[in-house]
């Protein structure tokens, strides 16, 4: 069987695994054989699709085959900013244990930290200031993570905003204190 035959949309079969979700096909394949940076016609390739999916095994399977984690799609997407958008810290956290460029940009200037201040990740969005995420890049609209932070409603993305207006962007206190003391913003997950 040859693994590398490509589909309509330009898809290997690994590829076309991951865009669909399968991660045990996946990481069948890629110990198969299969080359673990084929890219569909758009440029997505199994490790971006696994990241999206928030498959943090696959993901890691993929990395030790030797994905390149910094791959691009056509419009300047990355498995990281996969991962972020679609909310999955502990898949961000591998890609940026594997050398991810936090601040990598898409074709509209955006970073996986404005993607978190967009989706309400924060989670990811501690993952991403912790490694290095440069909060002041601006987006081709000329806005900043925390600009965007502002402009949305999600209750993530309000924590996002006062993590990076006080300066607290990693896990430390239990609660983010803002200027005047109140504590009215409590870090995900704890009381």
């Amino acid at each position: 069987m040859d693994l590398e035959t490509r589909n309509t949309h330009g898809a290997t079969a690994i590829v076309s695994a991951a865009l669909a979700g399968h991660g045990a096909v996946v990481r069948l394949l890629a110990g198969a054989g299969a080359n673990v940076d084929a890219a569909d016609a758009r440029g997505h390739t199994a490790l971006m699709a696994m990241s999206a999916w928030g498959d943090a095994r696959t993901v890691k399977a993929l990395l030790a085959s030797g994905a390149t984690v910094d791959a691009r799609t056509a419009k300047g997407g990355t498995a990281l900013i996969a991962a972020v958008i679609n909310g999955h810290p502990d898949c961000a956290e591998l890609l940026l244990a594997a050398g991810a460029n936090v601040n990598a940009r898409n074709h509209r200037g955006y970073t996986a930290l404005m993607g978190a201040a967009l989706t309400g990740s924060d989670d990811c969005a501690v993952a991403l200031l912790t490694a290095g995420a440069d909060s002041d890049i601006r987006n081709i609209g000329g806005e900043t993570a925390l600009q965007i932070a502002d402009a949305t409603a999600r209750p993530g993305s309000r924590r996002i905003a006062e993590r990076l207006r006080h300066g607290q962007p990693v896990a430390g206190p239990e609660r983010i204190t803002g200027a005047d003391g109140d504590s009215s913003f409590p870090v995900r997950g704890r009381p």
